[in-house]
């Protein structure tokens, strides 16, 4: 059996293996409703001991942990990569981490991954509203998914041309290239690690290997 692979983080990027102290002082907020709940786990993606575990009971259940970033314009671009696993295959759907931006008034946009019936799958959000829905990878339990999502966007620009894209590979494999289909918008940019909604039956899930680079 080949070693398992290494945690790498990008110079200037922020990163979390879950290797340190719980709760981890980097992020801004633990987070968990509908009894949820967050702690470390002894599994890891990578050759480390720990990753973080989420338990949930219901859709209107969530745990996680919420990184605030940079306040960002409507033309910015950066990449994100994390390893997702869920200990089996949600009855309904399971929501896993995201990247959103905040706009004024609190209303967010938002990029993440849902695990349910279709597979593993890229779902771009504005509020609590599903713009667009593109499969990533078959539904696997007990499997960690490695995922790197990058993202450009910017504004519209003379004669209201707006240019926006998402990529994402899962597992090493192939790239693949998705329109950015929510609006252009600017706000605080925040990163979810976790279950940002849970199934409607009781599920477990882990976030390892956590990297958020914007530039």
């Amino acid at each position: 059996m080949p070693p398992a692979p290494s945690f790498y983080c990008r110079k200037g990027a922020f990163c979390d293996d879950f290797e340190g102290a719980f709760p981890i002082a980097l992020w801004t907020e633990r987070f968990a409703v509908g009894n949820a709940s967050t702690s470390l786990a002894s599994i890891s993606a990578t050759s480390g001991a720990h990753s973080l575990e989420v338990t949930s009971n219901d859709a209107t259940s969530a745990g996680y942990l919420r990184f605030a970033g940079k306040t960002v314009g409507t033309d910015w671009a950066g990449v994100a990569q994390f390893a997702f696993r869920a200990s089996s295959l949600p009855v309904t759907s399971l929501a896993g981490p995201a990247i959103a931006v905040i706009r004024e008034g609190g209303d967010p946009v938002s990029i993440g991954v849902v695990l349910d019936e279709d597979g593993l799958v890229l779902v771009q959000r504005e509020g609590q509203a599903v713009v667009a829905r593109s499969v990533l990878a078959p539904a696997r339990a007990d499997h960690w998914f490695r995922v790197t999502i990058g993202f450009e966007a910017s504004a519209p620009r003379a004669g209201g041309v707006r240019f926006g894209r998402v990529e994402t590979t899962v597992d090493d494999g192939d790239l693949l290239s998705h329109d950015l289909r929510v609006p252009a918008a600017s706000g605080g940019l925040e990163f979810f690690a976790g279950v940002t909604r849970g199934d409607t039956s009781p599920s477990t899930a882990q976030v390892d290997d956590v990297s958020f680079f914007v530039f």
